[in-house]
């Protein structure tokens, strides 16, 4: 059972027992009720236990399964790890910030104030002197989570 039924199943007998004394009828009523439940439910995320990375999106989900995944579905959010807000609170003044893109990849970016787009900053995008801008034009691309990014070691930026 995973973490997330195990939580609505100690809320769900805490509630029950003001209800139903005895405490295996409980649980057999919480079991039986969740698996109704669970039937009806669609995954809202899916986990690769490969990797660990964490989908939103279906069609990620079947991708890592043709390719050996067995992906574990998630019927509530998953935990965000500490430290990641939700994009929505990400500063839209041009300051780069650590980006996540569920189930793809961690990336540099800043909001475009011109375009009112996300862009990414990659390490294929610079070549020499050239600073190369890519767009996250789609939903599929589009960053679900950031922090700031972290200050860089005394000495570690080279002056020009």
């Amino acid at each position: 059972m995973s973490k997330e039924m195990k939580t609505i199943r100690e809320i769900a007998l805490k509630e029950l027992q003001k209800w139903i004394p005895d405490t295996n009828q409980q649980i057999e009523f919480v079991e039986v009720v969740l698996a109704a439940y669970l039937a009806q439910m669609e995954p809202v995320a899916w986990k690769d236990p490969r990797d660990g990375l964490i989908t939103e999106n279906k069609d990620h989900a079947d991708y890592w399964d043709i390719h050996g995944a067995n992906c574990i579905p998630y019927f509530l959010a998953p935990p965000i790890p500490a430290g990641w807000k939700p994009i929505e609170t990400a500063p839209k003044d041009g300051t780069r910030i650590l980006a996540v893109v569920i189930g793809y990849r961690v990336c540099i970016s800043y909001w475009f104030v011109d375009a009112g787009k996300w862009m990414t900053l990659d390490s294929e995008d610079f070549s020499d002197d050239e600073e190369w801008n890519k767009e996250i034009t789609d939903t599929f691309y589009s960053p679900n989570y950031w922090m700031p990014l972290p200050e860089a070691p005394i000495n570690a930026v080279k002056e020009k």
